[in-house]
């Protein structure tokens, strides 16, 4: 999305109030789609494995808009066009000779959105910020998780570098916002595992410390349940260097028992071979990179 129209006549369009609001529809991260053949819209906020359902409210930026169409009993999706934000690239992929089309579509939430420094997090609702989902589409498809620590903790400060990690609850006060998150990420992914690639400077090392006790606090305590979590902390940036990658390799390995167990999603013409039943949750260092679970889909597909 880069061109639009104001249709708004009681409101002068000139007024200051509209710049910060042209500014956010021109970055280029809100994303429509339309089927090729109808023309009817294609829902973006839903992953491949479930466009069976209705839009996924989470991603939908416009459901404001389509609220008050659906209010007076109209469908909103034969007049509007499901609007997503975040990131949408197709590339073409080659090994050898063969070569193919890959696709990645990162959903952002708007549950508890907000730019880097000013929203961390969670919410009470047990929403952490500028939770993503990502799906890597190459004839099969996966999905992965991103966000913020689920926890309550800001990063005050004006300066870059001057950002000081400060949790803002105690455990027993942020316990049932932690919990209400996961219990909502299993209901709709199924079997999770947290990998934690944040280091041991004194901030990233404080939130680890506390993420891990409010997992061995909560219901989903290894051991303790059915729907048990696995912790996994990784030191990506100590660990991994630009040319040495045998430790990643060996935490892949690692992993790679529960990465066949959950499988991945896989169509064939109108038949569904496969099914993926679980999702990792991933948690970068505050600047974060995106190779890990690049290698995650790109192992099952070559394992598969």
């Amino acid at each position: 999305l880069f061109s639009y129209k104001f249709c708004c006549p009681s409101v002068l369009l000139s007024l200051n109030f509209w710049k910060p609001v042209r500014k956010l529809l021109s970055a280029g991260t809100f994303f429509f789609a339309r089927e090729t053949s109808s023309g009817m819209p294609f829902d973006l906020t839903l992953s491949i494995q479930n466009y069976h359902l209705s839009s996924d409210f989470r991603f939908l930026w416009n459901k404001g808009l389509m609220a008050a169409i659906s209010r007076v009993g109209i469908c909103p999706t034969k007049w509007l066009t499901p609007l997503i934000c975040g990131q949408f690239d197709v590339k073409t992929v080659y090994s050898g000779s063969n070569q193919s089309r890959v696709g990645l579509v990162s959903r952002i939430s708007t549950e508890h959105p907000g730019t880097r420094f000013n929203v961390r997090g969670v919410n009470d609702d047990g929403d952490v910020a500028n939770f993503v989902e990502t799906e890597q589409v190459c004839r099969s498809f996966s999905l992965s998780l991103r966000g913020t620590v689920p926890l309550f903790w800001e990063q005050p400060g004006i300066q870059v570098g001057s950002h000081k990690i400060k949790l803002s609850r105690l455990p027993n006060t942020s316990l049932q916002a932690f919990q209400r998150h996961f219990a909502d990420i299993l209901s709709r992914y199924g079997e999770t595992v947290i990998i934690n690639l944040m280091g041991s400077k004194e901030g990233e090392a404080l939130l680890s410390a506390a993420y891990k006790e409010h997992l061995q606090m909560s219901d989903y305590a290894v051991g303790d349940c059915s729907n048990s979590i696995a912790y996994h902390h990784f030191d990506y940036h100590a660990k991994v260097t630009s040319q040495n990658f045998e430790n990643l390799q060996a935490f892949l390995v690692k992993m790679s028992p529960q990465l066949h167990a959950w499988d991945f999603f896989h169509m064939d013409g109108s038949e569904v071979k496969r099914l993926q039943k679980g999702v990792v949750s991933r948690l970068f260092r505050l600047y974060n990179t995106l190779l890990l679970p690049g290698l995650f889909v790109i192992q099952l597909g070559i394992l598969s």
